[in-house]
Formats: C-alpha cells, structure tokens, sequence
C-alpha cells in the first residue's frame, strides 16, 4: 500500500533538515536555531511523521540525512528560497525601511563602510544598517544561519571561493593589491618581489582568505615569507610599515581610506598585477527585497 505524503507546510521543519545536511550535528542546528538538542530531535521526527518516512539515520555517534531525506532537503531549499522570494514580493518597492545587518571584514570596514554610511543615510533615512566584523567563511556561515541578511566578501586568487547554491552572490568591483614599504627604504630598490625573501612581513592570519592570499602569493614568487607580525587590521599593518618594521601587501581599498599621500609609506604595483573582487551574497530568494536592493545600489555609488 503506497504511503500518503502528509503536510510539508511547516517551514521551520525543513529548514532544521536543511541545517542539519550543512552543519552535520543536532548540538549545531540547536545552536543555530536557539533551541535545545531534544526540541530539534523532536521536531525532525514530527517531520518524519508527517512524510510518512524515515529521513534520518545513525552515523557513529551521530546522524546524517538518509537518501529520502537528502531528497527532501532538496525540495526543502527550493520551498524555503520561494518563501523568502515572495516575503520580498510582498514588500513595496518604495518600502526601504527597517534594520539590515551586515556581515563584512576589516579592510571593507575601514575604506568602504564610513562612505556608505553617508549615501544610505542621504538616500534612505528609514533604513537602519548594523555592520558585523567577521572573516568572509564566518560571514557566510553567519548568512546560512539567518543570523545576517548579507554578505561583503572578498574574493582572492588561490582562496577557496566562497560561490553556494544557496546564495545570490553580485560582484561590486575588483580592485589591486598592492605592497606597501616604509618610505626611502632600499628593501624593493630593484623593484624584485624575490628580494624581499629576507625581510619582516606583516600579514592577515593564515585562517583568514586574505592571509591564505598573502602565503601563497609569496610561496608563487619563489619564498616562504617571514612574518613579524599577525594581525587582521590593515591600518595597524600601515602604521607599522610607515615606522621601517616591516612590508605588506595591501588592498588598494584601504589606501583610499587615508586623505592624501601616506607618510613614511611607499606603495608599489605586485608582479602579475594581482586583484581581489569585492562583493555582495544573500540567500537565495531575498535577493529582490527591497532594503538589500537599495543596499546594493548604495555600495555601486560608495565605491566610486
């Protein structure tokens, strides 16, 4: 006798075994939703209940999504993105109000955000935005989890890219990287990346996408740098390089952010004129909401 399929229309069950396909454990979708390990198992086997199926089984200690359920969480995605598609729909376009928050990093933080504030609050008074500092993959898993409603990312040569099927990702512009010497030193008197071979650098964490750059970037001119020092703050870096410590390769992004020449730093073009791409992800269905949309425009016109 076939099983009749019973009631999918409760989304909060389908997004815990959407969650539970990308974090792997009950204890981490619990965290996610802010609610207890029991309530999630509950909830999961309600769902089972209403499918009339068995989407969950044992993996050593813990649990994975069986097949159906890997079928299921697949449809589940699609119903979740069509719900948040037509949230968006509802709003009017006009209704650009209410709070944003924003996951971004340091360099973006320093050169963008003081610009971006301006427009938006020029623009679009009644729309309040809340910037979070995270590394781009924490940004991400932060976005995932509905804990922020977009993204401004970077994306690096060599870097593990950031592209999800789960997100709507709009690229803003690319931008050079560039390395910065304290002024008058003879360190890059040739112009030789592989000169520097010796010298202190001062570089992003290793964990991070600009660090992971930083170590291959050199690894690909033919040396393992010598960190100095390890620190995700660009502005830290400069200040460091203007007093004859040490060199760093820099987004053009963060130049911008200083007004006129930058004392006691030289600024030179990298071998292969490497860039970093800047953009925007949100999930998928939201990507039409008015407030990201306005959002979106703002950051084209802060960038000039």
């Amino acid at each position: 006798m076939r099983k009749k399929l019973g009631n999918l229309s409760n989304l909060t069950r389908l997004r815990m075994l959407c969650e539970l396909r990308r974090l792997g454990t009950m204890g981490e979708v619990a965290e996610v939703l802010m609610m207890t390990h029991s309530a999630v198992s509950q909830q999961l086997a309600q769902l089972e209940k209403e499918v009339g199926y068995r989407l969950v089984e044992k993996a050593g200690r813990g649990v994975r999504l069986n097949d159906r359920g890997e079928l299921l969480a697949d449809y589940a995605a699609k119903m979740l993105a069509l719900a948040d598609e037509a949230q968006a729909a509802l709003k009017d376009r006009r209704d650009v109000a209410g709070l944003l928050k924003v996951a971004t990093f340091q360099s973006a933080l320093v050169g963008l955000i003081p610009t971006l504030v301006k427009i938006l609050d020029r623009d679009y008074p009644e729309l309040s935005v809340e910037f979070v500092q995270f590394d781009v993959a924490d940004g991400i898993a932060e976005l995932l989890s509905h804990r922020v409603d977009v993204v401004i990312g970077e994306e690096l040569p060599f870097a593990p890219t950031t592209d999800s099927p789960s997100l709507h990702r709009e690229d803003l512009y690319a931008e050079p990287m560039v390395l910065a010497c304290p002024k008058g030193s003879t360190w890059f008197a040739a112009e030789d990346f592989a000169e520097l071979e010796s010298v202190p650098f001062l570089l992003n964490p290793a964990g991070t996408v600009a660090g992971y750059w930083e170590r291959n970037f050199c690894l690909a001119q033919g040396f393992v740098p010598t960190v100095l020092v390890e620190s995700p703050d660009p502005l830290l870096q400069l200040n460091l390089v203007s007093q004859g410590v040490g060199v760093a390769l820099i987004p053009s992004l963060v130049l911008r952010s200083e007004r006129g020449p930058l004392p006691g730093v030289d600024v030179y073009h990298l071998p292969g004129d490497p860039e970093r791409v800047l953009f925007t992800a949100v999930r998928i269905g939201r990507e039409n909401h008015p407030a990201i949309k306005a959002l979106r425009r703002a950051l084209h016109v802060a960038r000039l």
